[in-house]
């Protein structure tokens, strides 16, 4: 059985708004966290997503910025409120990634649109306003599946700095 359609572009767009929305307000919203070092579009192809920002003075938390699952620990505001909107197809979209009556090949075609959709988002995203570091890096990293494009946006030298590699 075929899946039907799903707006992948319908989502980008909007997580796209509530993720720049975020990232344009996060300084005024939060001087206490003082300068950024990364930002983090953080997911899982069941239909999560979490924009996620770690502020430099996090680092000394034991928090870093390699472990992204740990950035929820130093504040709850550092993960961006989405819009009903993106809600709503997130929701959809789950409905679409747990459909039954799909095959393997679907449901694998489904996860890399999804991964496409993230992958595009981030290429879209600016940091202009956001108080930032010298070595802010930002990246989408998968919480549970293997996401090959997650270290694309990082400078090689940043890469060494902030990653085991």
């Amino acid at each position: 059985m075929k899946k039907k359609a799903f707006d992948f572009r319908a989502l980008g767009e909007s997580l796209q708004a509530d993720t720049q929305d975020f990232l344009d307000t996060y300084g005024t919203n939060h001087p206490e966290d003082g300068p950024l070092v990364a930002f983090c579009l953080y997911f899982d192809s069941q239909g999560a997503v979490h924009s996620l920002l770690l502020p430099h003075k996090a680092l000394t938390q034991k928090i870093s910025v390699d472990d992204t699952a740990d950035w929820f620990q130093y504040a709850e505001h550092v993960d961006a409120r989405l819009s009903e909107r993106t809600e709503a197809l997130l929701s959809d979209y789950e409905e679409l990634f747990w459909d039954e009556d799909a095959d393997e090949e679907e449901n694998e075609a489904v996860i890399q649109q999804f991964h496409q959709m993230i992958t595009d988002v981030m290429q879209r995203l600016t940091f202009e306003k956001l108080p930032k570091t010298d070595d802010f890096v930002y990246y989408a990293d998968a919480m549970d599946e293997d996401y090959k494009a997650w270290n694309a946006t990082i400078p090689p030298a940043l890469l060494k700095k902030h990653f085991d590699q």
